[in-house]
């Protein structure tokens, strides 16, 4: 074969290769992009149940008693939340018969300030969550920290626990002659859900930033162990008021989350000592 006629049945054979590579890698990116989920897939709430090493996950999951900071989120982002849904609950038992007797509409009238608590919460936290770190770091030599995060944690003890004790104080002076105003029983359920929603989201971001590889773990662990202290008080909370009375029976709540905001203290103290001796074993 002529020198010239076998370059051109190579350029021709490469060409055909080429081609035929091009075509496979034309095949295999349409596969790609068939398996690529669209934007409406994206939003679906469902996408499938991983089956595989569930096991290892549930172990996992529970071996997050041994954190301390898990612990401490949920003895004070979780219980605070507990309560906000034990007294949503109690609410009708509490203003609904005399010497109260508000009207479903009234009773409604309560959650106004609830409501602007909320929104007033968000703000503050988008404002002061990431800002109150970057400021401690500053003045830690740019060195940052998780425990920085924990400043926030002092809105629970001089809003949260005064709301608490103050809401069951009010309620317990209405009497035949003394009406009470139901915007001062409003304003003070918005310090309590104000509140909640302050220490969960601190308690959320400290664990996510002290425990970043367990996040999900620890998230869990906390949401369901805090919904378990919703659902029980919800349960014992109105035989508890039958027994105590609105006064007392907030005095103790209030009192009990301030032994557990103080909680904060230790861990803010010895929190990188913790984290580092886990971290080693």
């Amino acid at each position: 074969m002529d020198e010239p006629e076998f370059a051109s049945q190579l350029v021709t054979t490469g060409a055909k290769h080429s081609k035929k590579g091009r075509v496979c890698s034309a095949e295999t990116e349409g596969a790609e992009h068939e398996n690529t989920p669209n934007y409406w897939q994206e939003l679906t709430l469902i996408k499938g149940v991983n089956m595989n090493n569930i096991g290892r996950h549930i172990v996992r999951l529970l071996a997050c008693i041994r954190y301390p900071a898990v612990s401490w989120a949920f003895l004070v982002g979780g219980t605070f939340s507990g309560w906000f849904s034990g007294l949503s609950i109690t609410l009708a038992q509490i203003f609904s018969v005399p010497p109260i007797s508000y009207t479903p509409t009234e009773l409604g009238h309560l959650n106004t300030f609830p409501t602007v608590g909320a929104i007033a919460a968000f703000a503050v936290l988008s404002f002061l969550a990431d800002s109150s770190a970057r400021w401690a770091a500053r003045k830690n030599h740019c060195i940052y920290e998780p425990e920085f995060r924990l400043y926030l944690i002092s809105f629970g003890f001089f809003i949260g626990v005064p709301g608490l004790a103050l809401f069951g104080w009010y309620a317990a002076r209405a009497s035949p002659e003394h009406e009470i105003s139901w915007v001062v029983l409003s304003f003070l359920y918005g310090m309590i859900i104000f509140t909640t929603v302050t220490l969960q989201s601190t308690s959320f971001a400290y664990l996510l930033d002290a425990h970043r590889d367990i996040s999900i773990e620890t998230a869990v662990f906390v949401v369901m162990v805090r919904n378990f202290f919703s659902f029980a008080a919800g349960k014992f909370l109105p035989p508890w008021l039958n027994h105590s009375g609105t006064a007392k029976t907030f005095y103790a709540i209030a009192g009990l989350q301030a032994a557990l905001i103080l909680a904060t203290v230790p861990l803010y103290v010895f929190g990188k000592i913790v984290r580092s001796a886990l971290a080693k074993s």
